[in-house]
């Protein structure tokens, strides 16, 4: 027997030298801490401890995401009387481990990248929550995951909606590294299996340019006439860059909407295509007499991309260079100078009085 005892003593000791500790405390007790802590203060101590603990406290967090309570507990639970159900170990619904999981991994971000082999794994479990969060994670870690790619892919074609958005999102996240899922991409957004503002950064994220998607995006913003302009759309276009040419003149109508808020992202989507949209001379020219400030800026910014294309423009952005009310949108006027005549342009000597931003 005293051997028996001393056998086990000698396990316990080599078990807890080999868990790593923060704060005196062991990888293990933090886990507990967060399975089995209903209260907010105490789980925000064991999330502190996790995250600080990263590489090591990954895989073991990403093996919570699909956590089940051993059914012998859970029947336990079910015919144990009310004043003794929080004596048993674990007292917090599974589900409520699993997202306290999620929550740390995705605080973690990158350095979960430990718990890779583990979040593969999860991309096939059963249960979808559990593949969502897995998926998302792995974009998250960013370009280390891109051993997850072929997964990843996987659910591109058979996941559900949800997944398959997800799946092209955690692509993107991972960079050039996922670059031989572009076919993929491409096929998912031609088939529609992915809506195309999902499709588009991620494919330039990967680095390549969906020259493909140009068409469909004009179409999205010929169809708004009447209603709010897709800014999902305009933002693509935008980082398409120069191949989105054709979008111009759609894009110079949609710079004519009534919102604001739609005619500041056109215009800076404009200024992304470049010289190749020098036929929005015009329209931008007018923007910069905008009632809004930030309109004014992002009109300012698009025109100094157009470089020497925007020329005319000039003597509009000299006036707001020297007299707008806003110090962003001077700033981005004596730029936009500077990239069209391809020389620093000083400052004028006479600069109004900055108001608040939130003037117009």
């Amino acid at each position: 027997m005293t051997g028996v005892l001393l056998l086990l003593a000698l396990f316990w000791f080599g078990v807890n030298r080999s868990d790593p500790t923060y704060q005196g405390q062991s990888l293990s007790f933090w886990i507990r801490e967060l399975k089995t802590k209903p209260g907010r203060d105490e789980y925000l101590k064991a999330k502190d401890a996790l995250v600080h603990m990263g590489l090591v406290a990954a895989p073991r967090l990403a093996t919570l995401l699909d956590y089940q309570e051993p059914k012998l507990l859970t029947a336990i639970r079910a015919n144990m009387p009310n004043s003794l159900r929080n004596l048993l170990i674990s007292r917090l619904p599974a589900s409520f481990i699993r997202s306290r999981a999620f929550t740390i991994l995705r605080e973690m971000g990158s350095n979960a990248h430990t718990a890779i082999p583990v979040l593969i794994r999860l991309v096939k479990s059963p249960d979808v929550e559990t593949r969502l969060w897995a998926i998302q994670i792995l974009g998250l870690i960013g370009p280390s995951a891109e051993f997850a790619v072929p997964a990843l892919v996987t659910m591109l074609k058979s996941g559900s909606v949800e997944e398959r958005e997800a799946a092209a999102r955690s692509l993107g996240a991972i960079g050039t590294s996922a670059a031989k899922a572009v076919p993929d991409l491409v096929s998912a957004m031609a088939t529609k299996r992915i809506q195309v503002g999902t499709a588009v950064p991620a494919l330039v994220a990967l680095g390549y340019t969906p020259v493909e998607a140009v068409p469909l995006l004009i179409a999205q913003l010929r169809a708004s006439t009447n209603s709010p302009v897709p800014l999902n759309s305009v933002r693509c276009l935008g980082l398409i860059g120069a191949p989105a040419a054709p979008a111009v003149p759609a894009l110079i109508d949609a710079l004519q909407n009534t919102e604001s808020r739609a005619r500041a992202p056109v215009a800076f989507a404009l200024g992304q295509i470049g010289p190749k949209g020098s036929m929005a001379v015009p329209a931008l020219t007018r923007a910069l007499d905008d009632e809004w400030w930030y309109v004014r800026e992002n009109a300012a910014i698009a025109l100094g991309k157009l470089e020497s294309n925007a020329a005319s423009a000039i003597p509009a952005l000299a006036r707001l260079a020297e007299g707008d009310r806003n110090e962003d949108v001077r700033t981005a006027a004596l730029e936009a100078m500077s990239s069209i005549r391809r020389k620093p342009v000083e400052s004028p000597s006479r600069i109004s009085p900055e108001p608040s931003k939130k003037e117009k």
